[in-house]
């Protein structure tokens, strides 16, 4: 029973790493429009008005006659006039590219990731996404926010990071590992659990018990992989992770509908046998 458990969802731990990560269609499918999500675009827009302001502040320390608490007493304002400017970027259909071809780009990176080959990445198990294609029109739309404050000084040419992490695995190790192993072994998995199974019917007397819960099993081993999935989440963009997990669901639900399957004919050969007894 245990083995049926393990190897049935550590499969589809497999399946789904294969498809949603190293598979580079499921990866541009599952990643590459997640910027049109509201929620996935506000926190970009957050992250990015945070740098700016910063980097606008920052500027405004080397401008004359501006001290600290001045500094401080603008950061209000400038935020209140940056975050329009950023959002209206960050929701438009040039986004939008710059975020499928940032996805893209990070394929690699993310399967490196997977395989436990990150060591040879700079920033180590982490997933960033290059959108400083974008930086350019974010510095011309906060030029126009900012009105004659961005013609002071060197606030014409501030440097606004717009790489963004988008996953941080630095404290999954024994995650990564298992999804590793489970990718590379999806499909000796899959036919472990159904060998499991199978040898569980043969070996029980009472064939519909067998049945009942092999059915049980399996059910409760897809919840199992779908609640650890959901709850696995890293570090990185919050938002984005609710939208991958969601990639499973599929999945999840043909193999829940598998183990009704078995739960149905464990109940039926049960009840079968049963009215049998009676009316002998």
């Amino acid at each position: 029973m245990v083995l049926l458990v393990l190897a049935t969802a550590s499969s589809l731990t497999g399946f789904w790493a294969h498809g949603t990560i190293v598979d580079e269609g499921g990866w541009n499918d599952a990643m590459g429009d997640l910027l049109d999500d509201d929620a996935v675009a506000d926190e970009v827009a957050s992250i990015i008005t945070d740098r700016t302001v910063d980097a606008v502040l920052d500027a405004a320390i080397d401008i004359p006659f501006v001290s600290g608490a001045v500094e401080d007493l603008a950061a209000g304002p400038v935020r209140d006039a940056v975050r329009p400017a950023v959002v209206a970027i960050v929701r438009s259909e040039i986004a939008s590219a710059a975020w499928a071809a940032a996805v893209a780009s990070a394929h690699d990176d993310a399967v490196a990731v997977l395989r436990g080959d990150s060591t040879a990445l700079v920033d180590g198990p982490r997933i960033r996404l290059d959108l400083s294609s974008l930086a350019d029109r974010i510095a011309d739309r906060v030029d126009d926010a900012l009105g004659p404050i961005a013609a002071i000084g060197p606030l014409g040419s501030i440097d606004v990071d717009l790489e963004i992490v988008l996953h941080d695995l630095s404290e999954h190790d024994t995650s990564l590992d298992v999804a590793s192993f489970a990718e590379r072994q999806r499909w000796p998995l899959l036919f472990t659990a159904v060998a499991a199974a199978l040898v569980l019917i043969a070996t029980t007397s009472n064939r519909g018990a067998a049945l009942t819960a092999v059915g049980a099993l399996v059910v409760l081993s897809a919840l199992g992989f779908r609640l650890g999935l959901g709850a696995s989440e890293p570090d990185g963009l919050a938002t984005t992770w609710a939208s991958i997990v969601a990639t499973a669901d599929t999945a999840t639900w043909s193999v829940i509908g598998v183990g009704a399957v078995f739960l149905l004919a464990g109940a039926s050969w049960w009840l079968a046998l049963r009215t049998r007894r009676r009316t002998t």
